[in-house]
């Protein structure tokens, strides 16, 4: 037997293994490591066994709510909340493809070319102000009622389309285009 097993075993640690159960009992001088006139270690105290926990009846199982549902964690207190970015200007066609476009409608003659050409456009996503300038190029009030009628399923910031009022000549053609718009 090793030393520190009679250690263990004087502490009061009982150590289980094939090497302690097949061992002989300690003498009491040997349990003080072999010096003469010592006192016998004391006895091990036994402590009262503590109660088992009380077991608590198991939640029921709820899936996780989905990502969108989650509610944001509530603003720590004494910090400003983070700042919302502003919104993205609606982007139409880029500058220099409508450029080329209003230069292509001017060097037609005929007015039914112009707005042939005009239409052309309505296959790229327009903002209010390209379409008042496309209408500021057709020559008839007709042709413009008719392109701003089309365009409007086409304008990426339908909240400015009131800007198209002023490219017209008439009452009754901003009518038409009021009508066609609702």
């Amino acid at each position: 037997m090793k030393w520190y097993h009679s250690v263990l075993f004087a502490c009061g640690i009982a150590l289980v293994s094939p090497q302690i159960a097949s061992a002989k009992p300690i003498p009491a001088a040997a349990n003080n490591h072999g010096v003469a006139g010592a006192k016998p270690a004391p006895a091990p105290v036994a402590r009262p066994a503590m109660p088992a926990p009380a077991a608590r009846p198991a939640p029921p199982a709820m899936p996780a709510p989905p990502i969108a549902a989650r509610t944001p964690a509530p603003p720590r207190p004494g910090l400003a909340p983070a700042p919302v970015p502003p919104p993205k200007p609606a982007m139409g066609m880029n500058s220099r493809d409508f450029r080329k476009l209003l230069d292509s409608i001017d060097r037609e003659r005929k007015a039914s070319k112009k707005l042939q050409k005009a239409r052309k456009a309505l296959g790229s996503r327009l903002t209010s102000a390209q379409v008042k300038d496309i209408i500021a190029h057709l020559t008839y009030d007709s042709d413009r009622v008719d392109f701003a009628c089309d365009a409007y399923r086409n304008v990426v910031d339908r909240k400015n389309w009131s800007i198209i009022q002023s490219a017209l000549s008439f009452d009754s053609s901003r009518r038409k285009v009021m009508a066609c718009t609702r």
